[in-house]
């Protein structure tokens, strides 16, 4: 028996049912926000995201598992983050502390900093 498909039918690839939810870590600095989630959920998490290089090393250096994006998190379209038929199980948007506590030693340079918190509407 011959099937006749839909001249506009395009192939699906298979989707995974068997994934684990990801958790994504953005802002992700030395890996504190990291390190508690890992404790609270009992697994490490799978991907970290931060524009310094510097920082996403140390982070690697505490979560060598984790994969790290070194980029701003409005560059990274969060639609590849998960592989097909994957959930995000958790987002993790810790502050910007450099402009919100003493570690940056003075005021804030740039007020848009306080705008980092729009960044989540990009990634529902």
């Amino acid at each position: 028996m011959n099937a006749v498909l839909p001249l506009d039918f395009t192939a699906q690839p298979p989707q995974r049912t068997d994934l684990r939810p990801l958790i994504v870590d953005s802002f992700a600095g030395g890996g504190g926000a990291s390190t508690g989630i890992e404790m609270a959920l009992g697994r490490p998490v799978d991907v970290a995201i931060n524009h310094d290089p510097v920082a996403l090393q140390m982070h690697e250096a505490n979560h060598p598992t984790t994969r790290h994006l070194t980029n701003s998190v409005y560059a990274i379209d969060p639609r590849d983050l998960p592989q097909p038929g994957q959930k995000v199980g958790l987002m993790w948007f810790s502050p910007d502390c450099k402009h919100h506590s003493k570690a940056k030693g003075g005021k804030p340079l740039d007020a848009n900093i306080r705008d980092l918190a729009w960044v989540v509407v990009h990634y529902t």
